[in-house]
C-alpha cells in the first residue's frame, strides 16, 4: 500500500471495490484463495491424482468429526465448526456458507439407522450446548463411535444403554469406519457428568429416578431403515435356550452367555461357529461386575424403505422378450421414451438382417410401412472415408 502511494487506512470499500463503481478493483487475498481452493477441488474431484485422494479422505474425515450430512452452501458453518479441526476442506466449507453457492459431491456422508433417529451432535446443538462443551461432547461420541441416537440406545428403542450412558461403548453399529483413536484411561468426572447432562437434557424424561434412562416419548425409535444393521449386531438373545451370544470379532466365533438362577448370564467355556436359529432377538447388555444383564431383547423389524423411481434403470434386468424389455423402458422416469410400436413381423426380419450382417441402418423409430421409408436414420459403414448405400 505505501510502495503504491496509498495509506494503509484506505477504505476498504473502494480499495476492493469494482471500477464501475470507481473502486481500485483489487482482489481481496483471502477471497482469491478461497476461489482458488474450489477450483481446485473441482478440477481434482474428476482426476485420478493423489490430491483427489487427499481432497478425498479429508471431505470424509471432516464429515466423520462433524457427525452430521454435509453439503457446502447448505450446512451452516456455525455453531458446527466449534468442534470440526481446522483444515483446508473447512475453509472451503466456511467459504460456502458465507456466499451464495452450493457443491455437491459424491462423498459419502453419516446416515440415520432407524425411523425417528436423529444425529446426536445436531440435537446437542438444539440443546443450547456450544463451544467448548459442544467440544467435548464431540469427543465423547467419537469415543464412544457412535453417530445418531440409535447407536446408543437398547433395541426396543426406548432407552439409553448402560455402557453409553456410562462412556464404555456403543452399540458396534459404526465399527466398520476408521476412526480416531480414543483419549486413553477413564474419562474425568467432569466429562462424564457434562455427557450425562446432554443425554438428559435432549433425550431422557425428567421423570424417573436419578439415573433412569429411559427416553422421552418422543425420542423413541421404532424400525430400523438399514438392513445393515443385523449383520453388525453383536449381541443376540435365544430365549428358548434362555443364552446369549456375543460376536468375539478377534477369534470370528460367538461367546455364549449362560443363564443363572439369579436372572443374570455368565460367559461359559463354550463357544459357536455360527448363529443358531433359535438367537432371533437383538439385545443389549448391563454389566454387572462379571455378569451380563440383558437389556430390554427385540426382534428384528425392518421398514422398507420408499423407492426412488429415479433410481429403476430397467437396462440391468434381463427380459424374457423385447416387448417386455420396451415396456420397461416406458415406465422408466430415466428413459425419453414415449411410445414404442413393434413391426408386424415380431423384429424377425430385423433380427435376421442383424444376426446375417446385412442390416445397414438404424432408424429414429419414425419409419413409414407404407412407404417404406423414415425420416432420419443412420448408416453402419466399416469406416469414415467408406459408406454403405442403402
Amino acid at each position: 500500500m505505501h510502495k503504491a502511494g496509498m495509506s494503509m487506512n484506505f477504505p476498504r470499500d473502494v480499495l476492493f471495490g469494482p471500477d464501475l463503481f470507481q473502486g481500485f478493483q483489487l482482489q481481496h487475498l483471502f477471497f482469491t484463495q478461497e476461489i482458488s481452493h474450489i477450483t481446485t477441488l473441482l478440477q481434482e474431484s474428476v482426476r485420478n491424482s493423489q490430491t483427489r485422494k487427499l481432497l478425498r479422505l479429508t471431505a470424509e474425515c471432516l464429515r466423520l468429526e462433524l457427525g452430521v450430512p454435509l453439503t457446502i452452501g447448505h450446512t451452516p458453518y456455525e455453531p458446527f465448526e466449534a468442534y470440526v479441526t481446522p483444515c483446508w476442506y473447512k475453509t472451503v466449507w466456511k467459504f460456502g456458507a458465507e456466499h451464495p453457492l452450493a457443491i455437491h459431491e459424491d462423498y459419502p456422508d453419516v446416515q440415520l439407522l432407524r425411523a425417528g433417529d436423529q444425529f446426536l451432535m445436531q440435537a446437542f446443538v438444539t440443546g443450547g450446548f456450544r463451544g467448548q462443551e459442544l467440544c467435548w461432547l464431540n469427543t465423547m461420541r467419537m469415543a464412544l463411535k457412535a453417530i445418531s441416537l440409535a447407536d446408543i440406545v437398547t433395541a426396543d428403542g426406548r432407552a439409553i444403554t448402560q455402557q453409553a450412558y456410562l462412556l464404555k461403548h456403543s452399540n458396534g453399529l459404526r465399527d466398520v469406519f476408521d476412526w480416531p483413536r480414543a483419549p486413553p484411561g477413564a474419562w474425568d468426572d467432569d466429562f462424564a457428568l457434562l455427557w450425562r447432562q446432554a443425554l438428559k437434557k435432549c433425550f431422557i424424561s425428567p421423570f424417573g429416578v436419578q439415573h433412569s434412562r429411559v427416553l422421552l416419548p418422543q425420542r423413541r425409535l421404532r424400525r430400523w431403515t438399514e438392513c445393515s444393521v443385523l449383520n453388525n449386531w453383536n449381541w443376540f438373545f435365544a430365549e428358548e435356550e434362555r443364552r446369549i451370544y456375543c460376536f468375539c470379532k478377534y477369534m470370528k466365533r460367538w461367546n455364549i452367555y449362560v443363564h443363572d438362577n439369579r436372572g443374570k448370564y455368565c460367559l461359559s467355556a463354550f463357544s459357536a461357529d455360527n448363529l443358531p436359529l433359535a438367537a432371533n432377538q437383538l439385545v443389549t447388555l448391563a454389566h454387572r461386575g462379571t455378569q451380563r444383564v440383558p437389556e430390554c431383547p427385540r426382534y428384528w423389524s425392518q421398514c422398507q424403505p420408499d423407492q426412488d423411481p429415479n433410481s429403476y434403470n430397467p437396462m440391468e434386468e434381463s427380459t424374457p422378450c423385447i416387448q417386455a424389455f420396451f415396456d420397461g423402458l416406458l415406465q422408466s422416469p430415466r428413459i425419453l421414451l414415449d411410445k414404442c410400436i413393434l413391426p408386424s413381423d415380431g423384429g424377425e426380419v430385423l433380427a435376421q438382417a442383424i444376426a446375417s450382417g446385412t442390416a445397414a441402418a438404424v432408424s429414429d423409430g419414425s419409419f413409414d410401412d407404407t412407404r417404406q421409408a423414415g425420416s432420419s436414420a443412420f448408416i453402419i459403414a466399416p469406416s469414415k472415408d467408406k459408406g454403405v448405400e442403402l
